[in-house]
C-alpha cells in the first residue's frame, strides 16, 4: 500500500485513505464527497466496493505482480506533482457526526519533513547513516505520513508491521533484528510495550493524545533516551511543535516550541495576543496550514481565517495569509514554551 501511495503522489494525484473497519455508510460518504476516480485495495476488501461505479485496482492480484516484476527496473515516469498539488485528503470526525475531509498539499508535507529530519535524528544525521523507523500507524491517520516521509524521503528504512499487533516475544525479536531506532505512536499504543526489550531504540515520539504523567512515568522506568511529546493537527500537517525530554526524569506539561514551518499565537476571544500564563486559544499559521475542508466552504471560512498578524514582508511574499483556529486552550510559559 505504501508503494501505491508514492505512485499516486508521483502521478500528481492525491490519495484518500479509507480504513477497512469503517462502516459502509462512512465509505460511501467519502467516495461521494471526494468523487474519487480509482480505488486501490487488495483482494480481501474488493467486495466492499462492488456496489460503486468506480475503477478498482487489486494490488495483490497476479497480473499486477507480473507487471511490477517486469517493469520495476525499466519504467520510471517523471513526477508530475508540485508543492501546490494536493497530497492527500484525510477525514476526521465531525462534531455533527459528518466527517470532514482535510486537504493537505505537498508543500506542507515537505516543509514538515525538512524541518524535523535533523531535529529528530540529530544535526550530524546524513543519508549515509540511515535510521530504522517503525511503521505501525493506521493509514487513515496522518501519523502514518510522518513515518513514510521520514523514511522514504530521508533515505531511512521503513520497518512495517500491522497496526493491529500482538506484543509477544516475536514482536521484540523482529524489532531488534531490524534494529528499530525510531518509533512514533499514541500513548494508548504504547500500553503493553516494554521498552526495556528494545535494544536499539534512540528516539520515541508520543502524540495524537495527551501525554499523561502516568504514561511518562512508565516510559522513564523503562527507557531514558529521547522522548518527544508531540502536538499536531491534521489541519496543520502532522506536527507543529514538540517538547523533548532528553534525560529528564520529571514530568512537565509542555508542548515545547513550534517547528520552523509554524508560527503560534495564543489569543483571547477578540483575537488579541495574551501574555505569559494567560489561558487562550491556540492559533497557527505558516506553511503547515492546509487548504481547508473539502466541500465545506462555510466551515473552512470559520476555522481558516485571514491572518491579522501577517507581516509586511509576508504580505509582499504572499506567505502566511491564513491563520488556523485550533479550538485548543493553552498558555505561554515564561521560557517561551506552550
Amino acid at each position: 500500500m505504501i508503494i501505491s501511495i508514492l505512485s499516486v503522489w508521483k502521478s500528481g494525484a492525491a490519495y484518500v485513505p479509507i480504513d477497512p473497519s469503517y462502516p459502509d455508510e462512512r465509505i460511501e460518504f467519502i467516495l461521494n464527497d471526494t468523487k474519487a476516480k480509482i480505488v486501490i485495495t487488495n483482494t480481501k476488501y474488493m467486495t466492499r466496493f462492488d456496489r460503486y461505479d468506480i475503477m478498482k485496482i487489486e494490488v495483490d492480484c497476479p497480473l499486477i505482480n507480473q507487471l511490477i516484476s517486469k517493469n520495476s527496473m525499466t519504467f520510471n515516469p517523471d513526477a508530475n506533482a508540485t508543492k501546490d498539488n494536493m497530497a492527500y485528503v484525510i477525514y476526521t470526525s465531525g462534531t455533527t457526526g459528518q466527517p470532514k475531509g482535510v486537504m493537505v498539499e505537498h508543500g506542507s508535507v515537505l516543509s514538515f519533513r525538512n524541518d524535523v529530519i535533523h531535529r529528530y535524528f540529530g544535526a550530524d544525521y546524513t543519508e549515509n547513516s540511515p535510521k530504522a523507523i517503525l511503521f505501525l500507524a493506521n493509514y487513515a491517520f496522518d501519523m502514518s505520513i510522518e513515518q513514510i516521509v521520514l523514511s522514504i524521503l530521508g533515505s531511512n528504512m521503513l520497518i512495517i508491521i500491522s497496526n493491529i499487533f500482538t506484543v509477544d516475544e516475536n514482536f521484540y525479536t523482529y524489532l531488534n533484528a531490524t534494529r528499530i531506532t525510531y518509533m512514533s505512536m499514541t500513548p494508548s499504543q504504547l500500553q503493553g510495550i516494554d521498552l526495556r526489550h528494545l535494544n536499539h531504540l534512540e528516539s520515541l515520539a508520543l502524540g495524537g493524545e495527551p501525554l499523561s504523567e502516568m504514561v511518562f512515568d512508565k516510559v522513564r522506568t523503562q527507557y531514558i533516551g529521547k522522548l518527544r511529546n508531540v502536538y499536531g493537527l491534521t489541519e496543520s500537517t502532522i506536527c507543529n511543535m514538540f517538547y523533548v525530554y532528553e534525560n529528564d526524569m520529571k514530568y512537565r506539561s509542555s508542548m515545547g516550541v513550534p517547528l520552523s514551518n509554524t508560527k503560534t499565537f495564543v489569543l483571547n476571544r477578540s483575537q488579541q495576543m495574551l501574555p505569559v500564563n494567560a489561558v487562550g486559544e491556540l492559533y497557527l499559521t505558516g506553511s503547515c496550514v492546509s487548504r481547508g475542508y473539502l466541500n465545506r466552504p462555510e466551515l473552512t471560512a470559520e476555522r481558516f481565517l485571514p491572518n491579522p498578524f501577517q507581516t509586511d514582508e509576508e504580505k509582499k511574499e504572499g506567505k502566511n495569509t491564513r491563520i488556523y483556529k485550533t479550538g485548543d486552550l493553552v498558555r505561554w510559559l515564561s521560557n517561551g514554551e506552550i
